[in-house]
């Protein structure tokens, strides 16, 4: 089985990932298929992979204000934890300052994804 799979973008990129690797003895009929923990490896794996692309995507599509265009500059770096059926997910949040043209409004800086994920739970995990 080849272990490395390619994610691809809206803009027709890809990214080669390695999910999971499994090996089994040829001829070995009583490890046919995925075991239990190797199917959660696995969607694990998956999971994370598609989280960090989309939030990779998502901080820099939010990284131009909307209004003039301008680039914002990051104030810090977070770490928050996103909660999946699948497991937990560490994603880096940035926290940006807001453009100069609004700023002297009393805006304070803003992390796209405290905003975006208010609960920071899936919604599979919420139905649950």
């Amino acid at each position: 089985m080849s272990p490395v799979r390619l994610l691809e973008d809206n803009a027709g990129g890809s990214v080669p990932i390695r999910l999971a690797e499994f090996e089994r003895a040829d001829g070995e009929l009583n490890q046919l298929g995925l075991s239990l923990a190797e199917g959660k490896r696995l969607m694990y794996e998956a999971q994370r992979a598609l989280v960090t692309e989309q939030a990779h995507g998502s901080v820099t599509a939010s990284r131009n204000f909307l209004q003039c265009d301008a680039a914002l500059s990051i104030k810090a770096k977070y770490m928050i934890r996103y909660r999946t059926v699948f497991g937990k997910m560490i994603i880096d949040s940035p926290q940006l300052h807001v453009c100069k043209c609004i700023q002297d409004r009393g805006s304070k800086p803003f992390s796209p994804f405290a905003n975006a994920l208010p609960g920071r739970l899936s919604p599979e995990l919420k139905y649950l």
